[in-house]
């Protein structure tokens, strides 16, 4: 039986250890590798070659997304090969871009040389970075760009709420926010791509020369393009300092995406709605995602937040792109 993505960890077997990745590397890729150390998550590794220098070993057991772990690879290579900002996919010595272990895909990526870009000064960057994925990505053969009605989006992202809401007072909110969302044009036809799917920073590293490039697309889902435009002022800071962006560094880095890739009337009077939808969604995923005692729930207020929807969420996403041209 096609397994299905997302998979619960309990579904997937043993991740490899250092000695496996060893192994691994040298019967797939042949890389003599001298040194294993694990990244900032227990799927990726850094691999130390003399000859080859440092590669990234990365391991997809399919947690993260709706789709099969081989098709992010498949993603990335072809983003890479149009020259997004982006690693390389190095291929197996019989030219394949990743290979199956056990119920797990394993594949072999360029190490992107920088730091964690966990600032807010290099946003109009990280804009302009995101629209250059987002050009690499239309012509993805297994999912390319359509021009599809929001609204379906945006429907589905309640439907989601409406089924994990936590109390009366938040189903209220939560109904609120589809009453507003409701009263909206009758279509609005947006370009919709395999998105990047978790734009943050702890995922974005700066080159030494400042150039921005994005790891992890195991995220990666088919939706408006817009919905990784928005999800910005939300994640951008969530690992680091526990804050969304303001409405002017919102703005910087929509700027900075529009610049490449100009909006239509359509997608301008989408983006709103979108984060709206979008916004609702996430903090009602945080809710079942962090315990009551999880002190996550606490910094980012998500009880209080949630009640705020049919006031906040829109005029935030209003701001994203006010006196932008």
């Amino acid at each position: 039986m096609e397994a299905i993505y997302p998979r619960s960890r309990d579904e997937t077997g043993p991740l490899p250890d250092q000695r496996e990745i060893v192994d691994l590397c040298k019967r797939f890729w042949d890389l003599e590798v001298n040194n294993v150390c694990r990244a900032n998550s227990q799927c990726v590794f850094f691999c130390d070659s003399l000859r080859d220098g440092r590669v990234v070993f990365r391991v997809n057991p399919g947690w993260d997304g709706s789709n099969h772990p081989r098709t992010i690879v498949e993603f990335v290579r072809h983003l890479a090969d149009r020259g997004a900002p982006c690693p390389d996919i190095r291929p197996t010595t019989d030219g394949s871009p990743c290979k199956s272990v056990r119920d797990l895909v394993i594949s072999v990526e360029s190490f992107l040389e920088g730091k964690v870009v966990d600032r807010v000064d290099t946003l109009r960057s990280v804009g302009e970075a995101l629209a250059r994925v987002h050009d690499a990505s239309e012509d993805f053969p297994i999912f390319s760009s359509e021009v599809k009605d929001a609204r379906l989006y945006i429907s589905d992202a309640l439907e989601y709420c409406e089924r994990t809401t936590f109390s009366s007072n938040a189903a209220e909110a939560v109904a609120l926010l589809r009453a507003q969302l409701n009263n909206t044009p009758n279509r609005m036809n947006v370009r919709w791509l395999l998105c990047r799917g978790d734009v943050r920073s702890w995922n974005t590293i700066a080159s030494p020369s400042g150039e921005v490039r994005f790891t992890d697309f195991n995220s990666a889902h088919f939706a408006p393009a817009l919905v990784d435009v928005v999800m910005v002022r939300m994640q951008w800071l969530i690992g680091t300092v526990g804050r969304q962006l303001s409405d002017d560094e919102m703005q910087r880095f929509v700027a900075g995406y529009f610049s490449v890739r100009p909006p239509s009337e359509d997608e301008r009077t989408a983006l709103p709605l979108i984060f709206a939808a979008w916004y609702a969604r996430r903090l009602c995923q945080l809710h079942r995602k962090w315990s009551p005692s999880s002190p996550n729930r606490k910094t980012w207020e998500l009880d209080d937040r949630i009640l705020a929807l049919p006031h906040a969420a829109i005029r935030m996403g209003e701001a994203a792109i006010e006196g932008i041209d």
